[in-house]
């Protein structure tokens, strides 16, 4: 939020931009700060969709997201998951499951993803939802085990793992889109620019190369589009933290 509100203040020339992920219309209705995303920044372009796996650690023997939820059950307060920051949809679907099948899995903050993972592979958590290349090599070495694939189709390095759609709970996906928008009352030619120049970089095949290794999904949009989709998204998220009754901290 710190840099979204730099690049809300900056000067709208087209020199100061930010990059971030879709949850950020989550974050902030879980932050104290006044910060309206559609209001304060301007949309330029989407970048991409980020993938995800949904992993245990490897102690637990589940192999499905509907084994985690007869675990969970059957174990109250028994599952403890990897939060690494409110808002985020590592945060928002533990939390879906837990209104919907009543599984009391207990949220663990951390510092960004890598410090939980560390503990999930050590079973000190149970669960977590860990970026596809961060958690592919812990995957491979056994180290996590997988249960379901968050993305548009199943991963190619995994073809028997189904996505959350396939397992029945594609309703409590959040998607993580990468965007990027400048300060609120950038100039249209600007925006056009600064679009134009997102897509060539994107065609450039060693960026679209790059992409593919970070298991990110390309889905370049106009900024009109990305504006909808972000108002959407808004009253989505917005709804769905109120009904979570989840609470700024």
């Amino acid at each position: 939020m710190i840099a979204a509100q730099i690049a809300a203040a900056a000067a709208p020339d087209g020199n100061t931009l930010l990059l971030t992920v879709s949850e950020i219309t989550a974050i902030q209705f879980l932050t104290p700060i006044a910060f309206d995303l559609a209001r304060d920044l301007t949309p330029v372009a989407t970048i991409g969709e980020g993938s995800a796996l949904a992993c245990v650690s490897p102690d637990l023997q589940v192999h499905d997201l509907r084994g985690l939820i007869e675990y969970a059950v059957a174990h109250p307060q028994g599952v403890h998951y990897l939060n690494p920051g409110n808002g985020t949809r590592q945060h928002l679907i533990p939390e879906q499951i837990n209104r919907a099948f009543g599984t009391g899995m207990i949220s663990v903050p951390y510092r960004g993803l890598p410090p939980g993972v560390v503990d999930l592979i050590a079973g000190r958590i149970q669960f977590g939802i860990v970026s596809t290349a961060l958690a592919l090599s812990h995957i491979s070495a056994r180290a996590l085990r997988p249960i379901a694939f968050l993305g548009q189709q199943r991963l190619d390095e995994l073809p028997d793992l189904p996505t959350i759609e396939e397992q029945g709970l594609g309703r409590m996906h959040v998607r993580s889109t990468l965007s990027l928008f400048g300060p609120r009352g950038l100039p249209a030619p600007t925006v056009a620019r600064l679009n134009r120049a997102v897509a060539a970089a994107v065609g450039d095949p060693q960026t679209r190369e790059r992409l593919r290794h970070a298991y990110i999904e390309i889905e370049l949009s106009q900024p009109d589009d990305l504006g909808r989709r972000l108002v959407s998204e808004q009253e989505e998220l917005g709804s769905l933290v109120r009904r979570l009754n989840l609470r700024p901290e």
